[in-house]
């Protein structure tokens, strides 16, 4: 399935809906933890960019969900 082009505080504010925490920030890139299962993923903030389809791909599995169910919450 193609992913859209998606900004990274757009992606932030989903993962939010699935639990994830801003942990903290480092640099451009900003660390999410889930509260339930301690998995910690680090998205790069690209500012006024969209991430790059690969990378959200890498994302979304990062977080153990699959894109179908990403992209119903986008």
């Amino acid at each position: 399935m193609r992913l859209p082009a998606v900004r990274a505080r757009k992606v932030v504010v989903v993962l939010n809906k699935f639990g994830f925490r801003e942990k903290r920030q480092t640099g451009s890139h900003l660390i999410l933890q889930q509260e339930k299962t301690g998995r910690i993923i680090t998205v790069p903030l690209t500012g006024k960019r969209d991430l790059k389809r690969g990378t959200l791909r890498v994302i979304i599995g990062q977080a153990g969900l699959n894109v179908e169910e990403f992209l119903k919450e986008l």
